[in-house]
């Protein structure tokens, strides 16, 4: 954090001899955030990643390239560049212009150059459906009251990827999870936010409550304090107007309900018919995965490695595809006791 208690650097990986992977941030001002930088190591320690994305309003750019790890003094490969413009509208109506004019390894898009993501909102302003130009359904989310995901449904895997904003229509940062609301950070396994009220009591003594502790019908604009969802706050005059104004073609999210409905149960059931299944499998994959991690023991001893705690946070890492639970065990193990210091004064 820097003096103006603004996140500056996030570390994920961290290594005694070499580079962390890391996320650094930039602001103006009026602490809007500029630029996010994300730095990894690839490919065994040999060559640096470096994704950099550049925030102007609605306008965004995003490349990756990749460097040779002690030959930084050369022009890096370009890997991916992308240009973003996302466009509000009414009733809760957002669309997100995706422009590729690299994509070497095809990690974001296979054969288009062009993609648009039409979002549909709750009253809280969360993310729920989006749909593509042709109203195919690319994804589908729902979210535990504090913003944790519940489930997702995706067309396939580049669909949920190219997702960033989600609950309360923020940007989820995928190197940390923390979501960006402006002027804090708020991560939502920890239902509360990282740090203090910028605009002082504004909702209440304590300054690390999220929403003062209503998710259900409040939702928080800017990190600066709460808002009732818009279908209890909006008059039905007012409702009537904005729905008059979309065009015929274009579902409202009332109109969507009912799709959200039979497809939470259609998911819902098909869920409870692999149940046992499922279960099974999950016990398989755990078990698989202690096994993995008692062979990569075994492998650390025998070559008696010094980065023993290093190369077992590697495995870990990868093998649970966890960047949250890494955040997240750093953050508690810095803050010893503020969770429950909060629990106190929420109290």
């Amino acid at each position: 954090w820097n003096y103006r208690d603004e996140l500056v650097r996030a570390v994920a990986v961290k290594r005694e001899n070499a580079m962390p992977d890391a996320e650094y941030y930039q602001y103006d001002s009026g602490g809007n955030r500029l630029r996010k930088v994300t730095e990894r190591l690839m490919y065994n320690g040999t060559q640096k990643e470096i994704e950099e994305k550049y925030y102007f309003g609605p306008y965004q750019y995003k490349k990756i390239s990749q460097v040779m790890v002690g030959n930084e003094d050369t022009p890096p490969a370009m890997l991916l560049e992308k240009k973003t413009l996302k466009i509000s509208g009414p009733a809760g109506l957002c669309c997100i212009s995706h422009f590729w004019d690299t994509d070497v390894s095809g990690r974001e898009t296979k054969d288009k150059k062009r993609l648009y993501r039409y979002q549909y909102t709750d009253v809280l302003n969360s993310v729920g459906l989006e749909a593509n130009e042709n109203g195919e359904i690319l994804t589908y989310e729902e979210y535990y009251p504090y913003g944790g995901t519940a489930f997702t449904v995706a067309a396939n895997a580049l669909a949920i990827s190219l997702k960033e904003y989600k609950y309360s229509g923020q940007e989820k940062d995928g190197f940390t999870g923390l979501y960006y609301y402006g002027m804090r950070y708020y991560p939502p396994w920890l239902c509360r936010w990282m740090n203090t009220d910028p605009a002082g009591t504004i909702d209440g003594l304590n300054l690390y409550t999220f929403v003062s502790g209503n998710p259900i019908t409040a939702y928080d604009v800017g990190g600066m304090g709460k808002r009732k969802g818009h279908d209890f706050e909006t008059p039905p005059a007012k409702r009537k107007y904005l729905a008059e104004e979309i065009p015929d073609d274009i579902p409202t999210n009332q109109q969507l309900k009912p799709v959200f409905r039979e497809l939470g149960k259609k998911i819902g059931d098909e869920i409870k018919a692999e149940s046992t299944s499922f279960t099974a499998f999950l016990h398989e994959l755990t078990a698989l995965g202690a096994q993995e991690e008692g062979k990569a023991s075994l492998l650390f001893r025998n070559n008696e490695s010094q980065d023993d705690d290093q190369l077992r946070t590697a495995f870990r890492y990868a093998w649970n595809s966890n960047d949250h639970g890494r955040f997240s065990s750093s953050y508690r193990a810095v803050h010893p006791g503020m969770d429950e210091h909060i629990a106190t004064s929420m109290v």
